[in-house]
């Protein structure tokens, strides 16, 4: 999946522009401890995200704002290395920071899980609501819609503790299901507010996650996305992102 933080700088350095110019019956009652559930989630994603693997993406922001109207396509793409980001097609300085991810096992001790109302869901579902002790731009709070029987994701809810100025407010959701043979993220859309002084602008965000793809190596995937999307690499990172 797109890490939060690309998403939420091109919103920023767009959003300013704009301103100033499924599913079974369950046959089992849902866990009762939240971070168990969470915990045996995050090992699942961790096992379909292991090796290196590759992703394709088609995307598209919007920006509302005052006499202004942008649309703007693009077919970003990353390189993961057991779960961790490790190369990509986006700009060097709209990499930092990369969300501490609540789904990924690295992370579970920075964050609180709790069952709670499960919105718009069908029968066997169960959320379970997230936050963290630390209010940052590292971390984000919201929830998980999961299969209690099935035990995957169905959809996750996020919502950034810190957005880029001017960004004000956002919201990301995230659906979850088949992609190839993996149960992952399959696509995104958001909405991002921004304001500067008298003058607000309104950011929509789409991205459509497909295909995975694991490779020998992480530079064949590089290779290979560059020369499939005609999106070049981006300087690569000092360090592999934690697992």
């Amino acid at each position: 999946m797109r890490p939060r933080c690309l998403v939420l700088a091109a919103v920023a350095q767009l959003a300013l522009t704009a301103a100033t110019s499924r599913a079974a019956e369950p046959d089992r009652a849902p866990p009762q401890a939240p971070l168990e559930l969470v915990r045996r989630v995050s090992v699942a994603y961790a096992q379909e995200m292991r090796g290196i693997v590759g992703l394709r993406t088609r995307t598209e922001l919007t920006i509302d704002g005052p006499m202004y109207h942008r649309k703007t396509p693009s077919r970003p793409w990353y390189v993961y290395d057991n779960g961790a980001l490790v190369r990509s097609s986006e700009k060097p300085d709209a990499r930092r920071p990369l969300v501490h991810d609540a789904l990924r096992l690295t992370y579970l001790p920075e964050y609180h899980f709790a069952f709670t109302d499960c919105v718009d869901c069908e029968a066997g579902d169960v959320a379970v609501a997230y936050d963290s002790v630390q209010h940052d731009a590292y971390h984000a709070h919201g929830y998980f819609v999961i299969d209690a029987v099935s035990e995957r994701v169905l959809r996750t809810v996020e919502i950034p503790y810190e957005l880029p100025f001017p960004t004000r407010d956002g919201r990301l959701e995230v659906t979850w299901g088949t992609a190839g043979k993996q149960w992952l993220p399959v696509s995104v859309a958001g909405t991002f507010t921004g304001k500067v002084g008298p003058f607000s602008g309104v950011a929509h965000y789409t991205q459509q996650l497909s295909p995975y793809e694991r490779y020998p190596g992480i530079d064949t995937a590089v290779d290979a996305l560059t020369a499939e999307t005609g999106a070049t690499p981006a300087p690569q990172f000092a360090s592999p992102q934690p697992g």
